[in-house]
């Protein structure tokens, strides 16, 4: 996995579907995952109280890269479903 060339933990990474309740997960990384499932979502879930609470951890500019790079993944999937290609298995899809 990526991650883990840049230091991340891998029990950490593997339990990233359970981010809400792993302790491992710091206050502002879990923000940043709420906020990553919002943007995901369609429409587009994201309210003024979890835009508060990220601006709490984040600057204007560390929001709109962390945006970018959700925009950049979800654009990313979309293509590939498209064109029928592979997951990188790194988290369980719901067909």
């Amino acid at each position: 996995m990526r991650g883990l060339r840049f230091g991340h933990d891998e029990k950490k990474l593997s339990n990233i579907e359970n981010y809400e309740t792993e302790s491992s997960f710091k206050e502002e990384e879990k923000i940043a995952l709420r906020f990553a499932e919002g943007m995901s979502k369609t429409p587009v879930e994201v309210d003024e109280i979890l835009f508060s609470k990220l601006k709490k951890f984040y600057s204007d500019n560390q929001i709109v890269e962390i945006a970018t790079i959700i925009s950049f993944q979800n654009f990313n999937a979309k293509f590939n479903a498209a064109m029928k290609t592979d997951s990188n298995e790194f988290c369980s899809l719901d067909t």
